[in-house]
């Protein structure tokens, strides 16, 4: 009995040198991201740590712009290949899983708590499976030029304003300034845009182009679809506080995401990074919370997009080991400052977040970027998400170029859209 126990012992301790051996194998994986020049040398410096931590895991990084990034990755997948872990947008995540690209996380991101990390929900799909890990936060606040609203004794927006405060405000910011007869300072953007414009604006009046399981068409049937795109109309031509698109074809040309910090707009509606060029432009600026819809059905929506790590699915499982201890490691509380260091997002981490804010110190109210978390909610992802946001786009074109009336476009719309959901998810 005593020789058996030996025996056995030795078994167990031989097993686990073997097994300890084999983790600690030298092991090549391939992290791919996009990042401007500072904070992609902030990421240089975390890989750099994370291999002074895992001496035997040598990195090969792929580092290019957004762009660049994408159509890479879609090169590199569809040949089998692409690299072992990945920077992928939230809004991304489901066609990349639906596609069988992605490795399932499920089971792994158990270790990570709502507690501690901002963003978990944003990278499940309708059946709560967890495809990604987010490592940082882009959500929707209300950017606003303070020097603007000074001049034309407009009070500041406050957390209780709804979007008929928004409108009224706008109406006393759309001035001509240079008294040539031609607006040049409008209130707010709301353009053909899915974050911009129209789908925040729909999702903030109570409604949604499609239904909880993100597969059938509700953008004719929900009234509020059509009171959301109607307002956002009415800002283009009615109340003329917004550029319509051929205003944008002139010289504000069609990047709207430039009009703030090129003093075009007082108001924007966009993420934490817009913040960066309205710091280089210089604007005296401030943030508040998106405003509330209209009536008791309006609600506070901000789009979340969550800048997320993701597995290939058709890596070795060595490499995919090697790829989630990194992974693992960016989102420890070292990784997590260190990322914070970059300032191109909200860290998932909300000790670094609030941390990362407090050293910031502008916009005053920086801090209403971590309480916005609370009213966050994905843009209808799927896995067609890109097929049907873009048919949506091209759609509202007509209306808001006054080629059809509203009803007209919605009922074209709304069969366009199922067809881009049943041509996916009828054939699976």
């Amino acid at each position: 009995m005593k020789k058996l126990f030996i025996v056995l012992l030795s078994a167990v301790f031989f097993g686990s040198m073997l097994t300890a051996g084999y983790a600690k194998e030298p092991v090549k994986i391939r992290i791919a991201y996009y990042a401007d020049q500072k904070p992609a040398e902030n990421m240089a410096g975390i890989i750099n740590e994370f291999q002074k931590a895992h001496p035997n895991v040598k990195v090969q990084i792929s580092w290019t712009d957004w762009d660049s990034h994408y159509e890479k990755l879609k090169t590199e997948l569809a040949a089998g290949g692409g690299p072992t872990v990945y920077l992928l947008d939230s809004v991304y995540i489901q066609g990349y899983a639906g596609r069988g690209l992605l490795e399932d996380l499920s089971r792994r991101v158990k270790i990570f708590s709502k507690e501690k990390y901002s963003g978990l929900d944003a990278v499940k799909d309708p059946r709560g499976k967890s495809w990604a890990v987010p490592q940082g936060i882009q959500l929707q606040v209300l950017y606003y030029n303070k020097d603007m609203f000074d001049k034309a004794g407009v009070k500041y927006p406050t957390a209780n304003w709804t979007t008929d405060d928004m409108l009224a405000a706008a109406k006393k910011l759309t001035l001509d300034t240079n008294g040539d007869g031609k607006i040049d300072q409008w209130g707010i953007c709301l353009p053909n845009h899915i974050r911009w414009g129209w789908y925040s604006l729909i999702r903030t009046f109570g409604g949604d182009v499609m239904d909880k399981t993100r597969t059938r068409s509700t953008i004719k049937k929900d009234p509020r679809v059509k009171a959301a795109l109607q307002f956002m109309h009415d800002t283009w031509y009615k109340y003329k506080v917004s550029p319509t698109l051929k205003d944008a074809e002139g010289v504000l040309t069609p990047k709207y995401h430039t009009y703030f910090a090129r003093k075009i707009v007082a108001m924007w509606m966009d993420n934490f990074s817009r913040r960066i060029d309205s710091d280089q432009a210089g604007i005296n600026y401030d943030i508040q919370f998106v405003p509330k819809g209209p009536g008791p059905k309006g609600t506070r929506y901000s789009a979340i997009v969550a800048n997320s790590w993701v597995l290939n699915k058709a890596a070795f499982k060595a490499e995919k080991d090697a790829g989630w201890e990194f992974i693992k490691f960016y989102m420890s509380d070292k990784g997590q400052s260190m990322y914070a260091e970059g300032g191109e997002a909200l860290p998932s981490s909300k000790a670094a977040c609030a941390a990362m804010l407090k050293k910031l110190g502008k916009p005053e109210h920086n801090l209403i970027y971590l309480d916005s978390m609370k009213y966050t909610d994905t843009m209808g992802e799927n896995a067609v998400w890109e097929e049907w946001y873009q048919v949506v786009q091209d759609g509202l074109q007509e209306y808001l170029t006054n080629r059809v009336p509203l009803d007209d476009c919605l009922n074209k719309l709304d069969s366009n859209l199922q067809k881009v959901l049943d041509d996916w998810y009828k054939k699976k």
